[in-house]
């Protein structure tokens, strides 16, 4: 590890072997290089996108240095600025066990002047060789573009809700979300909505009002894209997420569906919806209802687009 840089206590990062009077040492960890050059920053998380196992309590052979097993194996590893402050400019050294990360790899950084994150994800296959150095450059510079707000928990979520009628601003799913069977509230949305191939399930939308509709979103004006909603394992329904409408005002028109109405503006696309969607038979109002929305409005250009989107969830 270069002069100057520091190797967290927690990272076991060689082991020793005694023989014929002689001490052999073998490194364990892979060394990932970042650098950060902005200032600001006060955490760096590296994390497996497929969640391999890059660090915990591991059990090494002495003569060769290699990983036989891990106990509370960990798929994230975080630099973090001592005493609440920022991470000075300069190059730091993640070790992490060696293995391969199928899915490739995620960075965050944090930064402490506000809440934002910003947010990087490479696919392609990342070898975390034994004794090797993976140099992700400057992750700083890279990281040029917007700073968004990171979704990683259900209580993320919830502080979404929130604002989501206000705010106009980014927002990424870096989890899949488990909403635990609990009641969502959908809202206006103007901002932008990326699922990054994320899930949210165990969610319920029941709504009963006289006038109006229902969905995970209610008019949407913004973008929304790359989720899957209303399944754990991406490929069938998880038997909790439904989404139901009671209308009780005189007759007139209501939207209902994942995404209740898009207006002009509206960009929405890779959204896969396997959530029930159900209309009250004791619903007094003209309701239009689809699996991805109730209605696509044309008022002013920009037409609302959609693209790439399938819907499984009975209507």
């Amino acid at each position: 590890i270069v002069e100057g840089t520091n190797c967290t206590t927690a990272a076991y990062a060689a082991v020793g072997k005694v023989q014929e009077g002689t001490v052999q040492l073998k490194n364990v960890c892979a060394l990932v290089k970042v650098t950060v050059s902005a200032s600001g920053i006060n955490k760096v998380l590296l994390r497996s996108k497929n969640r391999e196992i890059i660090a915990g309590d591991a059990t090494v052979n002495a003569a060769d240095a290699t990983v036989t097993s891990v106990e509370n194996g960990l798929a994230e590893i975080a630099l973090v600025a001592e005493d609440g402050g920022e991470i000075p400019a300069g190059d730091y050294y993640i070790a992490a066990l060696p293995g391969s990360l199928k899915g490739g790899y995620e960075i965050i950084l944090s930064r402490s002047t506000d809440n934002l994150k910003s947010f990087k994800a490479d696919a392609a296959e990342l070898t975390l060789g034994r004794n090797e150095i993976s140099d992700m450059g400057d992750i700083t510079s890279e990281y040029t573009y917007e700073w968004v707000n990171i979704i990683s928990s259900k209580a993320d979520l919830d502080a979404f809700n929130l604002v989501m009628a206000e705010t106009t601003e980014t927002w990424v799913l870096t989890e899949d979300i488990n909403y635990e069977s609990g009641f969502w509230t959908g809202k206006n949305f103007a901002g932008v909505f990326d699922g990054a191939g994320h899930k949210i399930y165990n969610i319920k939308v029941a709504v009963e009002v006289e006038n109006g509709g229902a969905g995970f979103m209610m008019v949407v004006t913004g973008t929304v894209k790359d989720l899957v909603y209303g399944s754990k394992n991406g490929t069938s329904w998880d038997e909790v997420s439904t989404i139901t409408y009671k209308g009780t005002g005189v007759n007139s028109n209501d939207y209902v569906g994942l995404l209740a109405r898009l207006n002009s503006g509206a960009n929405v696309s890779g959204i896969t919806n396997f959530a029930n969607i159900t209309i009250d038979g004791a619903t007094t109002r003209t309701v239009r209802v689809g699996g991805i929305t109730g209605l696509a409005y044309k008022g002013e250009d920009p037409a609302p687009v959609i693209k790439n989107c399938t819907n499984y969830g009975n209507v």
